[in-house]
């Protein structure tokens, strides 16, 4: 095998001629060992080690500045079934220049692909990279992070399942006692089954916290006045004034005492402390009603946004772990403009050419 970078990112020229032998790359940081790995995986892929299809490939100068008019390509050399195989990707500035104008004008950039010198597209060119090997086998083979750091835990599972076989759903829930609470929570549905039920509640709490604000006005609003109780004093006024009269009595009861009064006077204090007694625990009671019933309904708001948090905490967490999705996503975004752009391109070479054929 061998493998010629040109403009590569920092490298300005490399060849590397291992001879069929194993090769090994040292070096401190920032020298270029990663550079290189990134080339050839975008020979192959169109993409660096880390699996980004957009990335920094041209080459800049000791300030940091872009250096126009370069290709940057890569080329390789690799042995196959016995046969040698030549793939080069070359990466370039397109500049135009318009009618009327003198200077050229700069306006993007396009890939050219060879296969044993020749040219050909995009497409029969990653037709024939497919053809000798998958990249997701080529990156688990390659690189030992790759399954860990880069896959989604999904495919992560399926390529365990074909490596080592399926576990039906029902054997590992009697594996072992610790799994009854799960089994329960499923309730005979499958995992994925439960996931769709998942989210659909997910989507009601998302819809239940949009009218939280609203249910707490509203409870706010319902809450028991207390502002009537202002007549408390006049009730505590009252009780002062019958202990008072309690007093006076039990003093006329101290002077009659000797008399024939004493049963009378007796009788006469016992039922003023009854009637005491009597108000005290009738406004004692209608006000521990009162703040019984506010006590109740402000447990149960507090309860009820618990509950919310809770559901909240549940749809966060869901929400995390779709954020892999979306840089899946993202990633095919990109191959998928990148596609665009050389449509783009072709179609603009085509209109160039017959417009150039018109005159």
């Amino acid at each position: 095998m061998e493998l010629e970078l040109q403009n590569f990112k920092g490298i300005r020229e490399l060849k590397l001629k291992p001879g069929g032998q194993d090769l090994n790359i040292y070096g401190q940081n920032k020298t270029g060992k990663t550079t290189i790995m990134d080339a050839f995986l975008w020979l192959l892929f169109g993409k660096d080690s880390r699996g980004q299809a957009q990335f920094d490939i041209k080459t800049k100068d000791d300030d940091g500045n872009v250096l126009h008019g370069l290709n940057h390509s890569v080329k390789g050399t690799l042995e196959i079934g016995g046969s040698q195989l030549t793939l080069e990707r070359i990466y370039r500035e397109k500049w135009q220049k318009k009618k009327g104008s003198a200077n050229k004008r700069f306006t993007g950039h396009t890939t050219d692909y060879k296969i044993s010198g020749s040219p050909v597209k995009k497409k029969e060119y990653e037709r024939k990279i497919n053809d000798i090997i998958d990249e997701e086998v080529f990156r688990l083979l390659t690189d030992p992070r790759y399954f860990c750091e880069q896959l989604h835990w999904e495919e992560r599972r399926e390529i365990l399942i074909e490596a080592c076989g399926n576990v039906e759903q029902d054997e590992v829930m009697n594996a072992g006692d610790g799994l009854k609470k799960l089994k329960k929570v499923l309730d005979n549905r499958t995992i994925e089954q439960h996931k769709k039920k998942v989210r659909g509640e997910m989507k009601e709490i998302n819809e239940e916290l949009e009218n939280i604000p609203v249910r707490i006005d509203e409870a706010n609003n319902n809450l028991p006045e207390i502002s009537g109780y202002d007549d408390w004093k006049e009730i505590q006024a009252r009780i002062e004034s019958l202990k008072s009269k309690k007093k006076q009595k039990e003093k006329e009861l101290s002077k009659a005492e000797s008399g024939n009064g004493v049963a009378e006077k007796q009788k006469r204090l016992a039922e003023i402390e009854t009637e005491i007694q009597e108000l005290k625990n009738k406004h004692s009671a209608d006000i521990q009603d009162e703040l019984q019933e506010k006590r109740k309904k402000f447990n149960e708001i507090c309860n009820k946004i618990d509950e919310v948090s809770q559901k909240i905490k549940r749809a966060k967490n869901c929400i995390k772990y779709n954020q892999k999705d979306i840089q899946s996503n993202k990633n095919e975004q990109d191959e998928l403009r990148e596609e665009w752009n050389e449509l783009q391109e072709e179609k603009e070479k085509l209109l160039e050419e017959n417009w150039t054929g018109e005159l």
